[in-house]
Order: C-alpha cells, then sequence, then structure tokens
C-alpha cells in the first residue's frame, strides 16, 4: 500500500502574490513577479480550473516568464513526483533551474507570498551560491504527508438527505434528495512528528520522519488548524505518487457541531502505551456545488 496525502485549498490575492528573486544571469538586481490571484492546490496536477489552480504550475510557468527560455524551471514535491532522498520528509520542495547562481529573497519587503507556502521560514533567503536546485527545509503549508497508508480506505461512503417544501394548504409539496459522500479515512502509525506540532521540536522525532527539526507545517494538527481557522477545503489522495485530477477524493470540510470548539486531535491516539506513533481517522463532508 502506497502513502497517502493530504492538500487543503488556500487562496492568493494582491496583499500575498509577488516573488522577488535574484541570479547571476537575467536579474542581478533582483526582479519581483506576481503570481494570479486565485484559489489553489499544491497538487502538480496542472489544473487551470478556476477555484482548482495548481500552483506548481502556476510557480513554474511565471519563473519560466521571468527568466532566459534556456534556462527553464521546475517545481516538485519530495516523494511525490521529485528524486529528492528517500529520507526526506514527504512534502518538502524542490526548485531546479539551470541558472548557476540565483536566490529566493524571502527577506526582501517585496517578496510577498507566505514562504511557508514554498516550505521556507520568514527572513531568512534562500539559495545564495551556486545552486541549480533548492529542497526546502520544511514541509510546504496546506498539506499533510502522514508517511503512511490509508488503512480504511472504504470509510469514503455516500449518504443521502431529502427536505421538502409544503404547499399553502399545509401539504407536503415538493421533496428534495441530495447524495452526498462522507470520509472517515483512517490512518495508522503515523509518527508523533506528524501529528503533534510539538513533535518536531524534539530532534529525535523530527530525524525519525525526515524533518528539519521545528518543522511548523508538518504535523497533522496545523493542517487542521489552518482547514478550520479559514474554513477550507481539502482533497484526500490514496497514494503519494499519485496526482492527476483523477487521483483524490473530494473536495471536502472538516464536520462539526461547534464551529467554536474542534480539536485537532480528538480523533487521534497512541495504539500502545508511550509508543512513539498514532492513529488517526480524518473527517470530510463532501463540499455542496
Amino acid at each position: 500500500m502506497a502513502n497517502c496525502r493530504f492538500l487543503s485549498r488556500f487562496e492568493l490575492d494582491s496583499s500575498n502574490n509577488q516573488i522577488h528573486i535574484t541570479d547571476n544571469t537575467d536579474h542581478v538586481g533582483g526582479f519581483s513577479f506576481t503570481l494570479d490571484a486565485g484559489l489553489y492546490y499544491f497538487s502538480l496536477d496542472d489544473s487551470t480550473a478556476a477555484g482548482a489552480l495548481d500552483f506548481g504550475l502556476e510557480l513554474e510557468s511565471k519563473l519560466d516568464n521571468a527568466f532566459s527560455s534556456s534556462a527553464p524551471w521546475e517545481v516538485q514535491i519530495a516523494n511525490v513526483n521529485s528524486g529528492a532522498s528517500s529520507a526526506t520528509a514527504g512534502g518538502r520542495i524542490v526548485i531546479t533551474s539551470a541558472l548557476a547562481t540565483w536566490t529566493l529573497n524571502i527577506s526582501n519587503p517585496l517578496f510577498t507570498l507566505d514562504p511557508r507556502i514554498l516550505g521556507f521560514a520568514d527572513g531568512a533567503d534562500q539559495g545564495s551560491g551556486i545552486y541549480t536546485f533548492i529542497i526546502s527545509d520544511y514541509v510546504h503549508r496546506y498539506g499533510w504527508y502522514p508517511a503512511a497508508p490509508a488503512y480504511d480506505d472504504e470509510a469514503v461512503t455516500q449518504k443521502m438527505t431529502a427536505s421538502a417544501s409544503e404547499s399553502t394548504s399545509g401539504f407536503v409539496d415538493i421533496v428534495h434528495f441530495r447524495t452526498y459522500e462522507e470520509a472517515n479515512i483512517v490512518v495508522e502509525y503515523v509518527p508523533t512528528a506528524l501529528i503533534r506540532e510539538r513533535g518536531a521540536a524534539n530532534a529525535d522525532r523530527a530525524n525519525q520522519s525526515g524533518l528539519t527539526q521545528n518543522d511548523p507545517n508538518a504535523s497533522l494538527e496545523r493542517f487542521h488548524i489552518d482547514i478550520v481557522e479559514n474554513g477550507l477545503e481539502f482533497r484526500y489522495y490514496k497514494a503519494i505518487t499519485a496526482y492527476t485530477i483523477a487521483d483524490y477524493d473530494g473536495p471536502y470540510k472538516i464536520p462539526g457541531s461547534s464551529p467554536l470548539y474542534r480539536d485537532p486531535l480528538s480523533t487521534s491516539s497512541q495504539p500502545f502505551s508511550n509508543a512513539d506513533y498514532w492513529n488517526t481517522r480524518v473527517d470530510g463532508r463532501e463540499v455542496a456545488t
């Protein structure tokens, strides 16, 4: 069974869609370019559909347009479609260019994109020196890569609801039926650093999962908090290496009886006392369209 992955949607607008880069060929003094505003997944599926844009395609195409055609760029995700070492955590971003020297100027005020989307921290420029590619320090934000298969994949089920309207005389007039999908996806034996945000603060736990210590994005906890705080939709991919438009279930939203309190670890438990692994369940309800 292949490891699975989860992606949530995020939005770019005029306040957070600029990138600044310097290189030794085309833009020695630095150059800013703007990503299109819209709703994105870091999907790699080449989607140009409104509401489901592929962030990898957008970034790659804007980099190619901004620089010489003789130095094409490639944006990949470790353990999804890149040749990064298997010891590298799934979800770290690999950016490749034929340029000899280039730098992501994250510290520049003109760089307004949240660097966590690219797997980097605020404030630190990346790539200075002689590099043809860089691997991000952290797993990219808005993705969860549990390094385990979904053991109960059959928990994606169809349900039906009905609603009725009454005539002016008080009789049932019209009954509306709608089917929808619910997901209760069970993932077992997930390392602590990929469940709890503070788990990655421990060097041994981070190393066990191929993470950089204190990775802010890798945990289920952070993924869940982002979804709930921002009302984000998410997708489930059964296989981490499958990323076409046909390879996911969803989009879903996190269900819950209270909009004020939702515990991101409420569906997680440790199967053995003192074990450094967790079993968890990701619940979702199909987004109405």
